[in-house]
């Protein structure tokens, strides 16, 4: 057997138990993910989140949601979402 195929089988066995030994991020984490793309630095039009803690993330979300808040994309965004949704990814955020 050469070095390249003892190399493969060696993959074959070790990827699937670093597959089942890591965790399953929650849908929470997940949409926090896609938060991080705009809001992983602090910009003059885009805030940096890890500045809020879980409480103020949801409260800014909630009132972009209602349409107290305007901004011309996050009113949007944040329509998507339910209540139970946002806290979950501020909670998420508020972890980052």
């Amino acid at each position: 057997m050469s070095a390249f195929a003892r190399a493969v089988m060696s993959l074959l066995i070790v990827v699937p138990s670093l597959a089942a030994a890591a965790t399953t991020p929650t849908a929470g984490e997940v949409a926090a993910m896609a938060c991080s793309g705009c809001h992983g630095q602090s910009t003059n039009q885009i805030p940096d989140l890890s500045r809020y803690n879980a409480e103020q993330i949801t409260a800014m979300m909630l009132d972009f949601r209602s349409g107290e808040r305007s901004a011309t994309l996050m009113s949007r965004l944040a329509k998507g979402y339910s209540e139970v949704e946002i806290r979950a990814i501020a909670e998420a955020l508020g972890k980052m």
